[in-house]
């Protein structure tokens, strides 16, 4: 990661990887795949107790969760995106 992402998004959001990922995609900072092998020995480490797994995608989720409620207070429930489909007037009884 660049000096100037990090000072873009602050050291402290850095804890939080899913949360990290999602401030540097709203500040139209380059995100790469990196590679999978932090993943692949977490998967193989927790084989063996499937109660660790389960904690683990807990607070994985958990993570991705307050990513996204992170993201949505700050650009709004449709991340800032025009919603170009729906013709909510007719949802509320209202002419189209």
């Amino acid at each position: 990661m660049s000096g100037r992402a990090i000072r873009q998004i602050g050291a402290a959001v850095l804890s939080e990887p899913a949360k990290a990922q999602a401030e540097l995609l709203h500040r139209g900072l380059q995100v790469k795949v990196c590679s999978a092998a932090g993943a692949i020995s977490w998967q193989r480490s927790n084989r063996s107790s499937g109660e660790e797994a389960g904690e683990r995608t807990k607070l994985v989720a958990g993570d991705h969760l307050e990513a996204w409620r992170h993201t949505m207070s700050s650009q709004g429930n449709r991340l800032s995106l025009p919603d170009h489909n729906r013709r909510r007037i007719a949802a509320t009884g209202g002419e189209i």
